[in-house]
């Protein structure tokens, strides 16, 4: 049950350190998204806070396909 419930949510699992989203869906370090998000030295675009939007608008679709597949 547990390698079923896991591969379930394969396409998640990865994806829940800001690291990664940094790096998927900006192509950029941990620190740089870290950095924004705590506002140290550097903001969000206007255009950079509409993809981080995009990007856990997409993450979230993601992770409900795969609460809906259990």
């Amino acid at each position: 049950m547990a390698h079923e419930v896991k591969s379930k949510i394969n396409d998640v699992f990865l994806f829940i350190t800001w690291g990664k989203i940094a790096n998927v869906y900006f192509d950029k370090g941990a620190r740089w998204l870290y950095d924004r998000m705590n506002e140290r030295d550097s903001e969000f675009t206007p255009e950079e806070l509409l993809q981080f939007k995009g990007a856990l608008v997409d993450l979230s679709e993601r992770i409900r396909k795969c609460a809906d597949a259990l």
